[in-house]
């Protein structure tokens, strides 16, 4: 098949929007590189032309060849350390790529299937395939700092902010769960972070009167992984997860929607919000 339209409408949109055209390709030489994919979840009935769509899978992971070499021919026991550097690890490990356009981007990867490749016949060059964690690349963490009294938000010049917006203009449409620290006094009772972007969500930490911190200091310091829902705090006699949650049980980790997101606090303290914002721009 072979297309003689100029522009296509998506979604709505025209591919003039974008200063796209649709191109036809013959046989030059062209090159071609991963950038997303994603699996649609369907089932297709006899009985009716189009199908029970469930949504679309985007698990499958970013992987693309990568080629990395020598200017000089490589002896085997350079071979063996960077075989040990690039296979040894049992986790997927960030990849960073020192490319302009690239620098405020990195991957969670992995390298598999490791080539030698010689150039005549001196060994020079390893071809391999990165395996990424996912479809995103990740940009590099991003904090946000409120200070909270009473349940208003100063900056750091000590105004008072009417309202906090918090963006989440990760290219992944679903929740983004980021890292948070909170620094709380005993004089606090409880502190909540409310996501009126959510549904009113409330993640909330009560604070124990008797606390004792592991270095004497008169504050509760309370991390938190929301993705893997682990809370850590300065005191080892304390279980943490004894004081997560409201006194209507509702034990929220915090997570964020695509978009802006309205916050409201209770309580005082110092939070930290921790981002790792995604994008799928490819490599």
């Amino acid at each position: 098949m072979m297309f003689t339209a100029k522009s296509f409408t998506y979604d709505g949109k025209s591919s003039d929007d974008f200063g796209l055209l649709v191109y036809y390709l013959d046989h030059q030489a062209i090159t071609e590189e991963p950038i997303w994919e994603s699996e649609i979840t369907e089932t297709r009935l006899a009985s009716r032309t189009d199908p029970l769509f469930f949504g679309l899978n985007v698990n499958k992971p970013l992987t693309w060849s990568f080629v990395v070499g020598s200017v000089k021919s490589l002896e085997r026991e350079q071979i063996d350390e960077i075989m040990d550097w690039l296979t040894s690890c049992d986790t997927y490990k960030w990849l960073e790529i020192e490319q302009d356009d690239m620098s405020g981007w990195r991957y969670k990867a992995l390298i598999q299937n490791v080539q030698l490749i010689h150039f005549h016949g001196l060994a020079a060059a390893f071809r391999c395939t990165v395996v990424c964690d996912s479809q995103f690349a990740y940009e590099y963490p991003v904090q946000y700092s409120y200070r909270v009294e009473d349940g208003t938000v100063k900056n750091a010049a000590g105004k008072t902010l009417e309202k906090v917006v918090l963006r989440n203009d990760s290219a992944f449409s679903g929740y983004l769960y980021p890292k948070m620290e909170l620094r709380l006094s005993k004089d606090c009772e409880a502190f909540t972070v409310i996501n009126a972007s959510d549904g009113n969500r409330p993640f909330t930490i009560r604070v124990p009167k008797d606390f004792t911190a592991d270095d004497g200091s008169e504050e509760l310091v309370v991390k938190v992984d929301n993705k893997n829902q682990i809370i850590t705090c300065n005191s080892s006699a304390l279980n943490i997860y004894d004081c997560f949650g409201d006194e209507e049980s509702r034990h929220y980790f915090f997570r964020l929607v695509k978009g802006d997101n309205v916050l409201c606090f209770t309580g005082s303290g110092l939070l930290r919000v921790e981002c790792e914002f995604l994008r799928k721009g490819g490599v």
